[in-house]
């Protein structure tokens, strides 16, 4: 799924598909376009960026990195790098567009330190696996555990911020009650994904980048953080449209994950056969 901003305008412009390499599943290439984009399709009218929180297995990493230290050493991280994922995203279009290969992929995703991993020999495979581990190493070990962030998700990834414009289509989001609100910041301190700033929450919102993870909400004493459907008042029923969003969420995690952890379960097995 983080090839799809990748892979759209070559195929528009060029008539190309230059990953998965065919459209439909066949016999030599399972992971074909047309079920890729379906997914993705369904996550963005349903989750928008939620896509981040319940259908990125990636995020999973530095999430678990985030929570291993108790309080963040670097509490505050400037508003300017929040426009970095957007250039990353631009830079990966446009390479991609004129290497006619997923430049992303190829050379900056971190997580090929860890699924992807190709035995470095050559001169290539060699900086590549040093600019996946760098990258790993920094953006999902090293600034999580410092933040209590996932800086990754945040910083970096171009298919979290081409998942960000897809929050203005789909259904849900999460509001703040402004008759509620003390002004605390605690959802501030508590989100992620630098997806709340004191601007926003005087606006009664969250950011464009909000992941839906929940995570303000829960930690609002209040209960001004509040899960919302789009066309409906902020605050009514806001209990049911989190659970709304919760089985719309559990549902594509189970079907876009079940059977990723059903074979990594298999192969966990057979190695101990």
């Amino acid at each position: 799924h983080l090839a799809i901003p990748m892979v759209l305008i070559p195929a528009a412009l060029k008539n190309t598909l230059i990953f998965p390499g065919s459209i439909l599943p066949t016999a030599s290439n399972p992971h074909a376009a047309a079920p890729m984009v379906a997914l993705w399709l369904a996550a963005t009218l349903i989750l928008g960026r939620g896509f981040c929180s319940v259908g990125c297995f990636f995020g999973g990493i530095e999430e678990g990195f985030s929570v291993c230290a108790k309080k963040p050493r670097i509490k505050t991280i400037a508003p300017h790098w929040r426009w970095l994922p957007w250039a990353v995203l631009i830079f990966v279009v446009v390479g991609s567009l004129l290497a006619f290969y997923p430049i992303y992929c190829a050379w900056l995703c971190p997580f090929k330190a860890v699924t992807e991993f190709s035995a470095p020999n050559t001169f290539q495979k060699a900086l590549q696996t040093i600019i996946f581990g760098t990258i790993f190493l920094g953006l999902v070990i090293v600034l999580p555990i410092l933040t209590k962030k996932r800086t990754q998700c945040s910083l970096f990834c171009p298919l979290g911020a081409f998942q960000s414009a897809t929050n203005k289509v789909n259904v849900f989001d999460i509001r703040i009650d402004r008759s509620s609100c003390t002004d605390c910041m605690a959802c501030v301190r508590a989100c992620p994904t630098l997806s709340l700033t004191r601007e926003s929450i005087s606006q009664g919102e969250t950011l464009m980048s909000c992941t839906k993870c929940g995570a303000c909400v829960d930690v609002c004493q209040k209960g001004a953080a509040v899960w919302h459907v789009k066309g409906t008042a902020v605050g009514r029923s806001p209990g049911v449209a989190r659970l709304l969003y919760l089985y719309a969420g559990w549902g594509f995690a189970c079907m876009f994950g079940g059977s990723i952890i059903a074979s990594s379960l298999i192969a966990i097995f057979q190695m101990f056969r």
